[in-house]
Protein backbone atom coordinates (compact mmCIF):
# COMPACT_ATOMS: atom_id res chain seq x y z
CA UNK A 1 0.00 0.00 0.00
CA UNK A 2 1.36 3.06 -1.01
CA UNK A 3 2.15 6.00 1.62
CA UNK A 4 -0.62 8.82 2.36
CA UNK A 5 0.17 12.08 1.18
CA UNK A 6 -0.18 15.36 2.99
CA UNK A 7 -1.30 18.51 1.29
CA UNK A 8 -0.43 20.61 4.45
CA UNK A 9 1.42 20.52 7.32
CA UNK A 10 1.82 22.82 10.18
CA UNK A 11 4.55 25.23 10.14
CA UNK A 12 5.23 24.71 13.81
CA UNK A 13 5.62 20.85 12.97
CA UNK A 14 8.08 21.60 10.57
CA UNK A 15 10.37 23.31 12.81
CA UNK A 16 9.74 20.72 15.78
CA UNK A 17 11.00 17.80 13.14
CA UNK A 18 14.06 20.08 11.90
CA UNK A 19 16.42 19.01 14.03
CA UNK A 20 16.04 15.29 11.40
CA UNK A 21 16.28 13.52 14.61
CA UNK A 22 13.66 10.72 14.54
CA UNK A 23 10.49 11.34 17.23
CA UNK A 24 9.24 7.79 18.68
CA UNK A 25 5.60 7.91 19.11
CA UNK A 26 2.23 6.07 19.98
CA UNK A 27 -0.77 6.42 18.09
CA UNK A 28 -3.13 7.88 21.32
CA UNK A 29 -6.59 8.22 19.72
CA UNK A 30 -8.01 7.59 16.06
CA UNK A 31 -11.29 8.82 15.08
CA UNK A 32 -13.15 8.43 11.56
CA UNK A 33 -11.51 11.64 10.53
CA UNK A 34 -8.85 12.48 12.47
CA UNK A 35 -6.17 11.08 14.60
CA UNK A 36 -3.61 12.00 17.39
CA UNK A 37 -0.28 10.74 17.50
CA UNK A 38 1.71 11.12 21.33
CA UNK A 39 5.49 11.77 21.14
CA UNK A 40 7.95 10.43 23.82
CA UNK A 41 8.57 14.16 24.98
CA UNK A 42 4.88 14.65 25.81
CA UNK A 43 4.20 16.58 22.44
CA UNK A 44 0.61 15.97 20.62
CA UNK A 45 0.64 15.34 16.75
CA UNK A 46 -2.97 15.18 15.17
CA UNK A 47 -3.22 14.59 11.35
CA UNK A 48 -7.05 15.08 10.02
CA UNK A 49 -8.98 14.80 6.63
CA UNK A 50 -11.38 16.59 7.44
CA UNK A 51 -11.93 19.76 4.37
CA UNK A 52 -10.49 22.51 5.04
CA UNK A 53 -9.29 21.73 8.62
CA UNK A 54 -5.69 21.42 10.54
CA UNK A 55 -4.39 22.58 13.69
CA UNK A 56 -1.42 23.78 15.40
CA UNK A 57 1.10 20.65 15.33
CA UNK A 58 -0.75 18.88 12.49
CA UNK A 59 -0.87 17.83 9.29
CA UNK A 60 -3.77 17.72 6.43
CA UNK A 61 -5.17 15.36 3.78
CA UNK A 62 -6.83 16.52 0.29
CA UNK A 63 -9.57 13.96 0.34
CA UNK A 64 -11.28 11.52 2.62
CA UNK A 65 -9.98 8.32 3.01
CA UNK A 66 -11.95 4.86 2.16
CA UNK A 67 -9.76 2.14 3.46
CA UNK A 68 -9.38 3.61 7.26
CA UNK A 69 -5.90 5.02 8.57
CA UNK A 70 -2.73 2.85 8.14
CA UNK A 71 -2.19 2.11 11.82
CA UNK A 72 -4.03 1.12 15.22
CA UNK A 73 -4.13 2.57 18.69
CA UNK A 74 -1.59 2.39 20.52
CA UNK A 75 0.92 1.53 17.49
CA UNK A 76 4.47 2.59 17.49
CA UNK A 77 5.35 5.54 15.03
CA UNK A 78 8.10 7.08 14.19
CA UNK A 79 8.13 11.10 13.19
CA UNK A 80 10.56 12.56 10.86
CA UNK A 81 10.91 15.63 8.67
CA UNK A 82 9.83 13.41 5.57
CA UNK A 83 6.68 12.21 7.05
CA UNK A 84 5.53 9.59 9.97
CA UNK A 85 6.74 5.73 9.85
CA UNK A 86 6.08 2.64 11.28
CA UNK A 87 8.69 1.01 13.61
CA UNK A 88 10.20 -1.22 11.36
CA UNK A 89 10.65 1.83 9.00
CA UNK A 90 7.93 1.93 6.61
CA UNK A 91 6.71 4.96 5.36
CA UNK A 92 2.90 5.81 6.50
CA UNK A 93 2.41 9.27 5.98
CA UNK A 94 4.61 11.50 3.55
CA UNK A 95 5.48 15.08 4.25
CA UNK A 96 7.45 15.71 0.85
CA UNK A 97 4.69 17.56 -0.69
CA UNK A 98 2.72 19.10 1.70
CA UNK A 99 2.36 22.87 1.95
CA UNK A 100 3.68 24.59 4.51
CA UNK A 101 0.65 26.16 7.04
CA UNK A 102 1.29 28.91 9.47
CA UNK A 103 -0.64 28.21 12.34
CA UNK A 104 -0.07 31.60 14.44
CA UNK A 105 -2.62 34.25 14.71
CA UNK A 106 -1.41 37.70 12.81
CA UNK A 107 -2.59 40.94 15.27
CA UNK A 108 -5.50 41.97 14.74
CA UNK A 109 -7.41 45.89 14.84
CA UNK A 110 -10.58 46.05 15.81
CA UNK A 111 -12.20 49.53 15.19
CA UNK A 112 -15.62 50.00 16.85
CA UNK A 113 -17.49 50.33 13.80
CA UNK A 114 -16.28 46.29 12.92
CA UNK A 115 -16.49 45.57 16.62
CA UNK A 116 -20.20 46.38 16.32
CA UNK A 117 -21.09 44.98 13.09
CA UNK A 118 -19.34 41.94 14.37
CA UNK A 119 -21.27 41.70 17.23
CA UNK A 120 -24.65 41.37 15.76
CA UNK A 121 -23.04 38.88 13.33
CA UNK A 122 -22.24 36.86 15.57
CA UNK A 123 -25.20 37.12 18.06
CA UNK A 124 -27.67 36.50 15.11
CA UNK A 125 -25.79 33.02 14.14
CA UNK A 126 -25.33 31.45 17.57
CA UNK A 127 -28.82 32.34 18.36
CA UNK A 128 -30.10 30.04 15.63
CA UNK A 129 -27.71 27.92 16.45
CA UNK A 130 -27.91 24.47 18.63
CA UNK A 131 -24.56 23.83 18.55
CA UNK A 132 -22.30 24.44 22.36
CA UNK A 133 -23.44 23.76 26.22
CA UNK A 134 -22.81 27.75 26.89
CA UNK A 135 -24.83 28.85 24.19
CA UNK A 136 -28.04 29.21 26.56
CA UNK A 137 -25.74 31.63 28.73
CA UNK A 138 -26.11 34.05 25.31
CA UNK A 139 -28.41 36.81 26.79
CA UNK A 140 -26.22 37.02 30.36
CA UNK A 141 -23.11 38.33 28.14
CA UNK A 142 -25.23 41.19 27.46
CA UNK A 143 -26.18 42.01 30.87
CA UNK A 144 -29.59 40.34 30.15
CA UNK A 145 -31.74 38.11 32.23
CA UNK A 146 -31.31 34.43 32.00
CA UNK A 147 -33.44 32.30 30.89
CA UNK A 148 -35.18 30.79 34.39
CA UNK A 149 -35.39 27.19 31.68
CA UNK A 150 -31.49 26.83 31.20
CA UNK A 151 -30.19 23.40 30.94
CA UNK A 152 -28.28 21.66 33.67
CA UNK A 153 -25.21 22.19 32.44
CA UNK A 154 -25.89 25.71 31.33
CA UNK A 155 -27.12 26.70 35.03
CA UNK A 156 -24.56 25.15 37.29
CA UNK A 157 -21.33 26.55 35.42
CA UNK A 158 -23.15 30.29 34.55
CA UNK A 159 -21.88 31.76 38.26
CA UNK A 160 -18.06 30.56 37.00
CA UNK A 161 -18.21 32.07 33.63
CA UNK A 162 -20.03 35.19 34.50
CA UNK A 163 -17.50 35.60 37.75
CA UNK A 164 -14.70 35.07 35.06
CA UNK A 165 -15.83 37.20 32.47
CA UNK A 166 -16.57 40.15 34.97
CA UNK A 167 -12.94 40.48 36.28
CA UNK A 168 -11.74 40.30 33.05
CA UNK A 169 -13.80 43.45 32.75
CA UNK A 170 -12.39 45.13 35.21
CA UNK A 171 -8.81 44.27 34.79
CA UNK A 172 -9.25 41.87 38.18
CA UNK A 173 -6.57 38.97 36.89
CA UNK A 174 -5.71 37.22 40.28
CA UNK A 175 -9.50 36.78 40.95
CA UNK A 176 -10.17 35.64 37.10
CA UNK A 177 -7.43 33.44 37.53
CA UNK A 178 -8.86 32.22 40.15
CA UNK A 179 -12.27 31.79 38.58
CA UNK A 180 -10.48 29.64 35.90
CA UNK A 181 -9.61 27.23 37.86
CA UNK A 182 -13.34 26.06 38.07
CA UNK A 183 -13.74 26.03 34.35
CA UNK A 184 -10.94 23.97 33.30
CA UNK A 185 -12.21 20.35 31.88
CA UNK A 186 -15.54 21.26 32.58
CA UNK A 187 -18.19 19.78 30.01
CA UNK A 188 -17.90 16.42 27.54
CA UNK A 189 -15.93 15.23 24.78
CA UNK A 190 -12.43 15.39 23.79
CA UNK A 191 -12.30 19.18 24.52
CA UNK A 192 -14.89 19.99 27.10
CA UNK A 193 -17.10 23.09 26.77
CA UNK A 194 -15.41 25.38 28.94
CA UNK A 195 -12.02 24.59 27.39
CA UNK A 196 -13.23 25.55 23.93
CA UNK A 197 -14.59 28.84 25.68
CA UNK A 198 -11.32 29.61 27.12
CA UNK A 199 -9.78 28.98 24.24
CA UNK A 200 -11.33 31.57 22.57
CA UNK A 201 -10.89 33.75 24.99
CA UNK A 202 -7.30 33.27 25.16
CA UNK A 203 -6.65 33.03 21.36
CA UNK A 204 -8.53 36.82 21.07
CA UNK A 205 -6.73 38.12 23.97
CA UNK A 206 -3.32 37.10 22.24
CA UNK A 207 -4.57 38.32 19.04
CA UNK A 208 -5.67 41.95 19.84
CA UNK A 209 -2.96 44.50 21.32
CA UNK A 210 -3.11 45.06 24.72
CA UNK A 211 -1.67 48.47 24.97
CA UNK A 212 -0.89 49.10 28.80
CA UNK A 213 1.97 46.55 30.29
CA UNK A 214 -0.20 46.09 33.28
CA UNK A 215 -3.01 44.29 31.23
CA UNK A 216 -0.35 42.03 28.74
CA UNK A 217 1.29 41.09 32.63
CA UNK A 218 -2.39 40.64 34.31
CA UNK A 219 -3.69 38.43 31.46
CA UNK A 220 -0.47 36.60 31.09
CA UNK A 221 -1.24 35.94 34.68
CA UNK A 222 -4.64 33.77 33.86
CA UNK A 223 -3.33 32.03 31.09
CA UNK A 224 0.02 30.44 33.04
CA UNK A 225 -2.96 29.30 35.75
CA UNK A 226 -4.78 27.85 32.88
CA UNK A 227 -1.72 25.65 31.30
CA UNK A 228 -0.64 25.07 34.69
CA UNK A 229 -3.55 23.22 35.81
CA UNK A 230 -4.73 22.13 32.23
CA UNK A 231 -2.98 18.55 31.92
CA UNK A 232 -4.07 17.24 35.25
CA UNK A 233 -7.61 18.98 35.09
CA UNK A 234 -8.54 17.56 31.29
CA UNK A 235 -7.50 15.68 28.42
CA UNK A 236 -4.54 15.91 26.49
CA UNK A 237 -6.07 16.82 23.57
CA UNK A 238 -7.82 19.91 25.18
CA UNK A 239 -4.92 20.90 26.86
CA UNK A 240 -2.18 20.87 23.88
CA UNK A 241 -5.27 22.85 22.23
CA UNK A 242 -5.37 25.58 25.40
CA UNK A 243 -1.48 25.88 25.42
CA UNK A 244 -1.40 26.57 21.68
CA UNK A 245 -4.23 29.21 21.82
CA UNK A 246 -2.49 31.08 24.30
CA UNK A 247 0.95 31.02 22.34
CA UNK A 248 -1.48 32.41 19.45
CA UNK A 249 -1.65 29.66 17.72
CA UNK A 250 -5.65 28.31 16.89
CA UNK A 251 -7.08 25.48 14.27
CA UNK A 252 -7.19 26.56 10.62
CA UNK A 253 -11.26 27.54 10.83
CA UNK A 254 -10.24 29.91 14.31
CA UNK A 255 -7.75 31.44 12.71
CA UNK A 256 -9.71 32.36 9.67
CA UNK A 257 -12.67 33.62 11.58
CA UNK A 258 -10.49 36.02 13.72
CA UNK A 259 -8.88 37.34 10.29
CA UNK A 260 -12.32 37.61 8.98
CA UNK A 261 -13.31 40.09 11.72
CA UNK A 262 -10.13 41.89 11.31
CA UNK A 263 -11.25 42.03 7.52
CA UNK A 264 -14.88 43.39 8.97
CA UNK A 265 -16.53 42.02 5.70
CA UNK A 266 -19.52 40.51 6.83
CA UNK A 267 -19.78 37.72 4.15
CA UNK A 268 -16.29 36.64 4.95
CA UNK A 269 -17.29 36.88 8.80
CA UNK A 270 -20.14 34.68 8.25
CA UNK A 271 -18.94 31.88 6.43
CA UNK A 272 -16.07 31.13 8.83
CA UNK A 273 -18.17 31.68 11.78
CA UNK A 274 -20.23 28.87 10.15
CA UNK A 275 -17.04 26.92 9.52
CA UNK A 276 -16.55 27.09 13.19
CA UNK A 277 -19.92 26.02 14.17
CA UNK A 278 -19.26 22.60 11.88
CA UNK A 279 -16.19 21.62 14.52
CA UNK A 280 -17.30 18.83 16.40
CA UNK A 281 -20.91 18.55 18.53
CA UNK A 282 -20.30 21.54 20.83
CA UNK A 283 -17.03 22.98 20.33
CA UNK A 284 -17.83 25.34 17.78
CA UNK A 285 -20.61 26.78 19.38
CA UNK A 286 -18.58 26.92 22.80
CA UNK A 287 -15.53 28.66 21.21
CA UNK A 288 -18.50 31.47 19.67
CA UNK A 289 -19.72 31.71 22.57
CA UNK A 290 -16.53 32.84 23.96
CA UNK A 291 -15.33 34.56 21.09
CA UNK A 292 -18.50 36.55 21.46
CA UNK A 293 -17.63 37.41 24.87
CA UNK A 294 -14.16 38.38 24.51
CA UNK A 295 -15.46 40.80 21.82
CA UNK A 296 -18.44 41.83 23.98
CA UNK A 297 -15.37 43.15 27.30
CA UNK A 298 -13.38 44.72 24.27
CA UNK A 299 -16.33 46.70 23.06
CA UNK A 300 -17.78 47.51 26.58
CA UNK A 301 -14.89 47.00 29.44
CA UNK A 302 -17.04 48.03 32.24
CA UNK A 303 -19.67 45.97 31.37
CA UNK A 304 -21.35 45.42 34.18
CA UNK A 305 -21.62 40.99 34.62
CA UNK A 306 -21.69 41.41 38.50
CA UNK A 307 -25.39 42.01 38.39
CA UNK A 308 -25.93 38.90 36.27
CA UNK A 309 -23.51 36.90 39.14
CA UNK A 310 -25.58 38.11 42.04
CA UNK A 311 -29.25 36.86 40.33
CA UNK A 312 -27.37 33.67 39.77
CA UNK A 313 -26.08 33.21 42.77
CA UNK A 314 -29.27 33.70 44.58
CA UNK A 315 -30.88 31.22 42.55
Amino acid sequence: MPPLSANRISGDLVEYLADSKPHPARVHSLFTRAFNLKVADGCLVSGTNSRGYIAPMGFSFQSLLTSGWPFSLDQELILHPGGVCSASGELLIDFSNAAIWNPSLATIFLPLEKQERSLQLLTRILEGSQNGIFTPLLPGIFGEELPSDLPLHAAFIAPRVFSFLGHLANSEWQAAALDSEGLIGFGSGLTPSADDFLAAILGLYTALPLDEKENKAGFSLVAERILELAPARTSLVSAEMLRHAANGRLPSPHQSLLAALDSGSVFEVEEAARAVLNVGVNSGGDFLFGLLAGLVLMAEPKLVLCDQIKEIDQC
